[in-house]
Order: C-alpha cells, then sequence, then structure tokens
C-alpha cells in the first residue's frame, strides 16, 4: 500500500504541474468559483489516477502469484532434482525429482542430512565438494553413488554453489546411472574385444608357425626327393659301372683262353723247335737262344697272366662288395620313401587341421 501511495502522490503532483501550467497565462482572469471547480476537477481525476492504480497493483499482483507459480511448477517438475542444503549437508528444500532420486517421500526428507544418502566409498568426495562451495565461493561438481532402495548402484553427478549469506547452497542433482553402466558395458565390451585381438593374434602366431613347418616339412620333402634322385643317379652309375666291369672281366676271359691257347702255339713250336735243333745244329744256338728269349717271354706271360688272375679276383671281390652296397642302398632308399610317405601323410594331417583352424 506504500508504494500505492507514493504512486498515487506522483500522479497527483504531475497533474498538478501540468494544471498550474495550463492556468498560469490566465490566472488573473480566474474567479474564485473558478479555482473551486478546478480543484473539483482536480480530485475527480485524483481518485481516477487512485483506481488506475489499484487496477495496475491488482494485475502486478495476479502476475506475480502466475510467475511464482510457473515457477514453482519448474522446480517441481523438472527431471533434475534440486536441493537447498545448509553448510552441514542439512535439506532444507527438494523437489519431486530430488525426492524420486533419494527414493523417499518429499515431506520426509526435508531436516536430513543429505550425506546420510551418500554411500560410503562416496562420502569423502561429497564432504570435500560441500566445503570447497563455502570455502571458494564458487560452483563446484562431483560424481557420487548413492544408497538406493533397489540392488543397483545409482550414479549421480551433483553441481552446487553457495548462495544468500553463503550459509545455505542450492545444488543440482542428475542421475547419471544409464551413462554409467552405459560407460561400463563400453568398457566390459573393450576388454572382451581385447581379448578377442589377443586370441586373434595368438591364433595368428600359431597359423605363422604352422605355415613355417609347413614350409619346413616341403623343404625336407624336397630335400629328400633330391637324395632320392641322387641315390637313383648314383645306383644307375653303380649298375652301370657292374656292366663294365662284367663286360672287362669277360674280355680278360676271352684274353686268358687266348692266351692259353697262344701258351699251346708256343709249346708246339717250342717241341719242333727242338726236333730242329737235334738235326740243325747251327739253328740250335740260335733258336736256343730264341727259345730262350721265348722262355722269357712265357715267364713274363706267365707273370702277367698272374697278375691278371690276381685283378679278376679282386674285380669279382669288388663287384661282390658293389653289389652289396647296392643292396644297402636299395633297402635305404626304400626306408627313405616309407619315410617320405609317412612325413607326406603327416603334412596332410596337419594342413587339414590348418584348414578347421582357419574356418
Amino acid at each position: 500500500m506504500k508504494g500505492k501511495k507514493e504512486n498515487s502522490e506522483i500522479l497527483f503532483q504531475k497533474a498538478t504541474e501540468q494544471y498550474n501550467k495550463s492556468c498560469s497565462v490566465k490566472e488573473s482572469h480566474f474567479s474564485e468559483a473558478d479555482a473551486l471547480s478546478r480543484l473539483q476537477e482536480l480530485e475527480v481525476e485524483q481518485i481516477k489516477l487512485e483506481m488506475i492504480i489499484e487496477e495496475q497493483v491488482l494485475c502486478q499482483q495476479k502476475e506475480s502469484v502466475l510467475a511464482n507459480k510457473k515457477y514453482s511448477d519448474l522446480y517441481d517438475f523438472s527431471p533434475s532434482g534440486y536441493f537447498t542444503l545448509t553448510s552441514s549437508g542439512k535439506i532444507l528444500e527438494l523437489n519431486i525429482a530430488g525426492a524420486q532420486i533419494l527414493g523417499r517421500e518429499r515431506s520426509m526428507l526435508k531436516n536430513h542430512l543429505f550425506g546420510f544418502f551418500v554411500s560410503p566409498e562416496s562420502k569423502q568426495i561429497f564432504n570435500v565438494f560441500i566445503g570447497n562451495i563455502f570455502i571458494r565461493k564458487a560452483k563446484e561438481s562431483c560424481v557420487l553413488t548413492l544408497n538406493s532402495v533397489s540392488d543397483f548402484q545409482c550414479y549421480v553427478s551433483v553441481t552446487g554453489i553457495s548462495i544468500g549469506n553463503r550459509e545455505q547452497c542450492i545444488i543440482t542433482v542428475v542421475n547419471i546411472t544409464d551413462r554409467k553402466r552405459a560407460e561400463r558395458d563400453l568398457i566390459d565390451a573393450n576388454k572382451a574385444l581385447f581379448f578377442q585381438n589377443e586370441e586373434k593374434t595368438k591364433r595368428a602366431a600359431e597359423l605363422f608357425i604352422a605355415n613355417e613347418e609347413l614350409v619346413l616339412q616341403t623343404g625336407d620333402k624336397a630335400r629328400r626327393a633330391t637324395e632320392l634322385i641322387i641315390a637313383n643317379k648314383e645306383l644307375l652309375f653303380l649298375n652301370e659301372e657292374k656292366e663294365k666291369r662284367v663286360a672287362e672281366l669277360t674280355i680278360a676271359n676271352f684274353e686268358l683262353v687266348f692266351e692259353t691257347e697262344e701258351k699251346a702255339k708256343r709249346a708246339m713250336e717250342l717241341a719242333i723247335a727242338n726236333k730242329e735243333l737235334l738235326f740243325q745244329n747251327e739253328e740250335k744256338s740260335k733258336r736256343a737262344a730264341e727259345l730262350i728269349i721265348a722262355n722269357k717271354e712265357l715267364v713274363f706271360q706267365t707273370k702277367e697272366k698272374s697278375k691278371r688272375a690276381n685283378e679278376l679276383f679282386l674285380a669279382n671281390n669288388q663287384l661282390f662288395l658293389q653289389n652289396e652296397e647296392k643292396e644297402k642302398r636299395v633297402k635305404e632308399l626304400i626306408i627313405a620313401n616309407n619315410e617320405l610317405f609317412f612325413q607326406n601323410q603327416e603334412k596332410e594331417k596337419r594342413a587339414a587341421e590348418l584348414v578347421i583352424l582357419n574356418h
């Protein structure tokens, strides 16, 4: 009402000043009756002004009520929790969302300590948060876990600032449990993905080792095939050498028979020569000399025959040894072929296992 009175006085003063201005020029021509009439008019105008002011005050009051109701609705039905706390953490005011976050009736939460609903692992964080609000006198934020009526842990993001005489503060509480669960699920998914990548790396390493082993086995197979080819070539060479030695032995036998026949012929010639020596004394000395020479040649040939016989014996022994070696190499070749066949079977098994692993 004080504001109403002041507004009335101001309006009346302005109206008076306007009236004085309008009447200042003709003031000397007004009578007392005119002055009284003018005064009445001013009083009527004042009443009209007071009525207008009252209407304005009523409108302002209605607008204030609507604004307060609108603010109250926004405060109560906000999706975020709003709390007014004392410096000790006592709850003075809260909205509906705040009561829902704490899982209690709104009327039961006033004058209770907010810290009572903070989980033990977040107590220290909350105490530091409240202390910083009143010490630093600036906006502070933190993340807390609250004691929930359900089995699931409730995560909230809290922002607060001191108000008034710095003995109270307003905090905003936003439920971020779903985001935290999503973050936790993402961490679990990343761990699972990391484990899968490690397993993939291990399998790739195993596959690499298996491939190296397969290449090594293929190399061994190629080397054994090369050795088999060399062994076959050596066996063919030995067979050819054996055939050559057999041919040489046949020729030596022919030569021995020929020499034997030649010896018989020379013996016959010696007999004829002896007969001729008996009858031909002059030729005897010549033929004797020839006989000596022939005997020397015969001795030499006999020695050569013995040497060739020894060589033939040695050749036969060597041919026998070569045949034994040939049989040994054939047996080794059979064993090598069996081992190569076994390795090929192992290689095919490993290849099949690798195909199964890759799938």
